[in-house]
């Protein structure tokens, strides 16, 4: 996955012009595609191919407590939520090993559109869809944890859970993002003593 999401940010920074052709491009614009892009360099720095597994032994089992991605994650992101944002978060549900469906409300901007298109063309199909009126409401995955993506809060199945101060993060944030994705595994084996 790390492989991935590097491509992702390279795409976009390469391919980045595109999404401002209807307008001039400003410096606003070049700011918010290498904002972006960095997302997703920064999750692939932070993102493992194994999660670290910590192994406690006791008289009569083995405890392997560890994390692991919650699975399916629905977005639905809210009208004005802003590319950023949305970027950020699907960008550390991908690196927690997630798959991940963005349900949006209102028309994408053109960046949004843009990291799309290269985030559906990167990785395989199942990991990532867009939902929207034009590509229709289906839901490919099974029993998805839905989030709800505010221009301020984030409420992951109905439990409200604010990522407060990520931009104050030594790492923006993404590593607490990228545990808020995630969930804590505990796996016990008995020890058989002869």
């Amino acid at each position: 996955m790390r492989v991935a999401l590097r491509q992702i940010g390279e795409q976009l920074l390469i391919n980045g012009g595109s999404a401002v052709t209807s307008t001039k491009r400003s410096a606003g614009s070049t700011t918010e595609i290498t904002r972006v892009a960095d997302y997703f360099f920064s999750v692939a720095d932070l993102c493992r191919a194994t999660h670290p597994v910590m192994l406690t032994i006791t008289a009569d089992e083995l405890v392997l407590t560890g994390t692991a991605p919650i699975g399916s994650t629905m977005i639905v992101c809210a009208p004005s939520c802003g590319t950023p944002r949305i970027a950020r978060h699907a960008a550390a549900s991908l690196a927690a090993g997630n798959t991940v469906e963005l349900a949006l409300l209102e028309e994408p901007s053109p960046l949004l559109a843009l990291l799309a298109l290269i985030v559906e063309n990167v990785l395989p199909a199942p990991r990532f869809a867009i939902m929207s009126e034009r590509t229709g409401w289906a839901v490919a995955g099974v029993n998805p944890t839905v989030v709800i993506l505010t221009t301020t809060d984030v409420f992951m199945n109905g439990e409200p859970r604010t990522r407060r101060r990520e931009e104050a993060d030594a790492d923006g944030g993404s590593g607490a993002l990228i545990e808020f994705y995630s969930r804590r595994e505990t796996v016990r084996v008995p020890v058989r003593r002869s």
